[in-house]
Protein backbone atom coordinates (compact mmCIF):
# COMPACT_ATOMS: atom_id res chain seq x y z
CA UNK A 1 0.00 0.00 0.00
CA UNK A 2 1.39 3.49 -1.06
CA UNK A 3 0.25 6.98 0.75
CA UNK A 4 1.67 9.59 -0.77
CA UNK A 5 2.50 12.59 2.26
CA UNK A 6 -0.59 14.17 0.22
CA UNK A 7 -2.71 11.40 0.80
CA UNK A 8 -1.77 10.95 4.46
CA UNK A 9 -2.11 14.77 5.34
CA UNK A 10 -5.81 14.53 4.45
CA UNK A 11 -5.95 11.49 6.59
CA UNK A 12 -3.76 12.19 9.34
CA UNK A 13 -3.80 16.15 9.38
CA UNK A 14 0.18 17.79 10.28
CA UNK A 15 -0.08 16.79 13.77
CA UNK A 16 -0.37 12.71 12.47
CA UNK A 17 2.85 13.28 10.13
CA UNK A 18 4.45 14.51 12.84
CA UNK A 19 4.01 12.41 15.07
CA UNK A 20 5.05 9.05 12.82
CA UNK A 21 7.93 11.31 11.77
CA UNK A 22 9.12 11.25 15.18
CA UNK A 23 7.91 7.94 16.03
CA UNK A 24 10.40 6.74 12.72
CA UNK A 25 13.49 9.13 14.05
CA UNK A 26 13.12 7.57 17.62
CA UNK A 27 13.18 4.06 16.10
CA UNK A 28 15.83 4.14 13.65
CA UNK A 29 18.29 4.21 17.20
CA UNK A 30 18.35 1.15 18.88
CA UNK A 31 20.40 0.06 21.41
CA UNK A 32 22.78 -3.21 20.63
CA UNK A 33 22.86 -5.98 22.49
CA UNK A 34 26.01 -6.50 24.78
CA UNK A 35 27.87 -9.30 22.64
CA UNK A 36 30.87 -7.77 21.06
CA UNK A 37 30.00 -5.46 18.46
CA UNK A 38 31.85 -5.95 14.74
CA UNK A 39 33.86 -2.69 15.58
CA UNK A 40 34.50 -3.15 19.24
CA UNK A 41 38.10 -4.15 18.02
CA UNK A 42 38.77 -0.93 16.33
CA UNK A 43 37.29 1.48 18.47
CA UNK A 44 39.22 0.10 21.30
CA UNK A 45 42.38 0.75 19.29
CA UNK A 46 41.19 4.18 18.83
CA UNK A 47 40.59 4.83 22.30
CA UNK A 48 43.99 3.17 23.12
CA UNK A 49 45.67 6.07 21.95
CA UNK A 50 44.65 8.63 24.24
CA UNK A 51 45.22 6.05 27.09
CA UNK A 52 41.69 4.64 27.47
CA UNK A 53 40.54 1.04 28.12
CA UNK A 54 37.51 0.23 26.91
CA UNK A 55 37.12 -3.11 28.95
CA UNK A 56 37.13 -0.45 32.16
CA UNK A 57 34.25 2.20 30.45
CA UNK A 58 31.17 2.45 32.26
CA UNK A 59 28.05 2.73 30.98
CA UNK A 60 29.27 1.80 27.59
CA UNK A 61 26.14 1.78 25.03
CA UNK A 62 26.25 1.04 21.48
CA UNK A 63 23.87 2.40 19.24
CA UNK A 64 22.64 1.99 15.40
CA UNK A 65 21.49 4.71 12.94
CA UNK A 66 19.56 3.57 10.35
CA UNK A 67 17.64 4.58 7.80
CA UNK A 68 15.47 3.31 5.13
CA UNK A 69 16.11 2.18 1.60
CA UNK A 70 13.89 2.74 -1.09
CA UNK A 71 12.23 -0.61 -0.30
CA UNK A 72 11.77 -0.22 2.97
CA UNK A 73 14.87 -2.37 3.99
CA UNK A 74 16.06 -1.16 7.30
CA UNK A 75 19.98 0.27 6.68
CA UNK A 76 23.09 0.22 9.11
CA UNK A 77 24.64 3.65 8.56
CA UNK A 78 27.00 3.65 11.53
CA UNK A 79 27.15 3.84 15.19
CA UNK A 80 27.12 6.55 18.42
CA UNK A 81 28.59 5.06 21.66
CA UNK A 82 27.84 6.45 24.64
CA UNK A 83 30.82 5.52 27.75
CA UNK A 84 32.27 6.60 30.94
CA UNK A 85 35.95 6.53 31.21
CA UNK A 86 37.26 5.29 34.92
CA UNK A 87 39.04 8.33 34.77
CA UNK A 88 35.50 10.52 34.17
CA UNK A 89 33.75 11.16 37.22
CA UNK A 90 30.57 12.72 35.51
CA UNK A 91 30.04 13.25 31.59
CA UNK A 92 30.95 11.10 29.30
CA UNK A 93 33.25 10.38 25.74
CA UNK A 94 30.58 10.04 22.98
CA UNK A 95 32.35 8.55 19.21
CA UNK A 96 30.64 8.41 16.11
CA UNK A 97 31.52 4.99 14.01
CA UNK A 98 30.32 4.80 10.09
CA UNK A 99 29.20 1.33 9.44
CA UNK A 100 31.77 0.64 6.51
CA UNK A 101 35.40 0.04 7.83
CA UNK A 102 34.35 1.22 11.58
CA UNK A 103 35.98 4.91 10.68
CA UNK A 104 36.08 6.60 13.76
CA UNK A 105 33.88 10.06 11.98
CA UNK A 106 33.27 11.68 15.15
CA UNK A 107 34.72 11.42 18.91
CA UNK A 108 34.31 14.09 21.75
CA UNK A 109 34.00 14.54 25.48
CA UNK A 110 31.07 16.21 26.95
CA UNK A 111 29.74 16.98 30.91
CA UNK A 112 32.19 17.13 33.40
CA UNK A 113 34.59 14.68 31.17
CA UNK A 114 38.23 16.00 29.77
CA UNK A 115 40.18 13.71 27.90
CA UNK A 116 43.93 15.41 26.90
CA UNK A 117 43.48 15.28 22.57
CA UNK A 118 40.06 14.76 22.70
CA UNK A 119 37.92 17.73 21.53
CA UNK A 120 35.54 18.86 24.42
CA UNK A 121 32.08 19.77 23.52
CA UNK A 122 29.63 21.37 26.61
CA UNK A 123 26.29 20.76 24.56
CA UNK A 124 26.19 17.78 22.12
CA UNK A 125 23.80 15.43 20.86
CA UNK A 126 22.72 12.04 21.98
Amino acid sequence: MNISLVDLSRRCGFAGIVGAVVTLAVASHSAIAAEPHKCQEQVARYLQNYGLDIDKMKDFQWYEDTYRAADGTPVVDGYRIYATPDSCKAGDIVLRVLSVGCYIADVHSRGDCRIEGIPYHWNSWK
